[in-house]
């Protein structure tokens, strides 16, 4: 079940709000008899690797708090996600020819604020362009019934890539990602075809752009994100590794759910990592989301599961939740040259009011009665609690994968920065 939620873009209106106002437990505690001990396993240095965090808000949506808990945990760089609408929304007929309408409201300008907070914050940054957003495509109102290999299409997105370009020259950019979880709106072959020449033409011309604007910088890495399901289904696995011989790194969305909503057990990590790989020998895998839910249904419930009165629907738990984040190093640590990127989504859970304006929303099902698997999977997949509703702590509690995603990164050697979060 993938999932890429609008919330990226509330965090980032959130930070906006900010700059105008301003040992974990887990696993089975039994002990393997004398003579049958597990072979110890084997921790590899963090190296090349990068971390990133989807900062996701607490009910009391402190952005400088939830930034310095990812930093604590070893977070090097930060996602930000925005729909081609959200920065150029169509065309000024009042010039000749018509020109694009960008970002031109200081207070919604998410390109500036990125590049004027994050790198004095010691901070990269990974970029989704979402022309594609899970189920629907995104195009400007004027190009909203051309298909997304028209000419007229095709020129107007390098020209916002252009546009995105001109507006980062101090960042980081750990990645440039265009369209998220693009299998799941990809369902016909007319669909695919289209997306093929798009995706050609716009990652040659970001490329080239990107390297020309800043020769000084290290290129830049293209890429497309599909889901793990889209990556390794037969009907679909021919066609992505079409798709990505245009691709810098592999983007990758995994959430190990099944068919019927409930949470596969955290062993199939390894395995669903060594697939991937399979079938990407030659090019790095980047996880630009990696999530696993704890399990609960409600703010209702929070006093019942915390007090082991309740059981999820998805058939996972807190320790399930902290043990995947386990799976997830020890497999990395095998697999060091072959994934170089990961990002951990989310930060905290998502309030009711959130879940419900997600579900509602089309590219996630655009329902009022979502499938309450699916709603619970949307509110216990953060690595911390939202709370506020049913709690005196408005700015959230660690949940056990927090505490063990601190553990792990600690194991490893991974650096935690001692920069606070300012803009120029």
């Amino acid at each position: 079940m993938g999932m890429n939620i609008a919330l990226k873009n509330i965090a980032a209106s959130f930070l906006l709000m900010v700059l105008l106002s301003s040992c974990g437990g887990g696993g089975s505690s039994t002990t393997p008899p004398a003579g049958n001990q597990p072979p110890p396993t084997t921790v590899v240095a963090k190296g090349d690797r990068i971390m990133e965090i989807d900062l996701t808000l607490p009910a009391d949506e402190d952005f400088i708090s939830a930034f310095n808990k990812g930093r604590d945990v070893g977070m090097e760089s930060i996602s930000v996600s925005l729909d081609w609408t959200v920065i150029e929304v169509g065309l000024n007929q009042n010039t000749n020819p018509p020109t694009p309408i960008y970002e031109t409201d200081p207070a919604n300008d998410f390109l500036a604020i990125i590049n004027g907070c994050y790198p004095p914050s010691n901070m990269k940054a990974t970029l989704t362009l979402r022309p594609v957003i899970t189920l629907v495509k995104n195009t400007p109102p004027d190009l909203e019934n051309l298909p997304l290999d028209d000419p007229a299409v095709i020129a107007r997105f390098k020209q916002l890539i252009d546009h995105v370009i001109s507006k980062l020259p101090d960042l980081d950019l750990a990645a440039l990602v265009i369209g998220s979880e693009v299998d799941l709106y990809l369902q016909t072959d007319t669909l695919k075809a289209e997306y093929l020449n798009f995706y050609e033409q716009i990652s040659d011309y970001a490329r080239t752009q990107y390297t020309a604007a800043y020769p000084n910088k290290s290129p830049i890495k293209i890429a497309v994100e599909s889901t793990f399901e889209g990556l390794s289904d037969a009907s679909s696995k021919a066609y992505f590794q079409q798709l990505n011989q245009f691709s810098d790194v592999i983007g990758v969305s995994y959430y190990p759910m099944d068919g019927n909503g409930q949470a596969r057990p955290v062993s199939t990590v390894e395995t669903d990592f060594q697939s991937l790989i399979a079938s990407y020998p030659d090019k790095q895998l980047y996880f630009f989301q990696l999530g696993y839910p704890s399990g609960y249904y409600s703010a209702d419930y929070y006093p019942e599961v915390r007090a082991g009165m309740a059981s999820a629907q998805i058939g996972s738990s807190d320790i399930q939740q902290a043990d995947f984040i386990s799976a997830v190093f020890t497999a990395w640590d095998k697999h060091i040259n072959a994934i170089g990127f990961i990002d951990f989504t989310w930060l905290h859970d998502l309030s009711e009011a959130d879940v419900a304006a997600t579900t509602i929303d089309p590219a996630f099902g655009g329902t009022a009665n979502p499938d309450p698997k699916f709603v619970e999977f949307l509110r216990t997949v953060g690595l911390r609690t939202n709370d506020g509703a049913n709690s005196t702590d408005a700015n959230g509690s660690d949940k056990m994968a927090y505490t063990r995603l601190k553990t792990e990164a600690q194991k490893r050697s991974w650096p935690v920065s001692q920069t606070p979060f300012s803009c120029n």
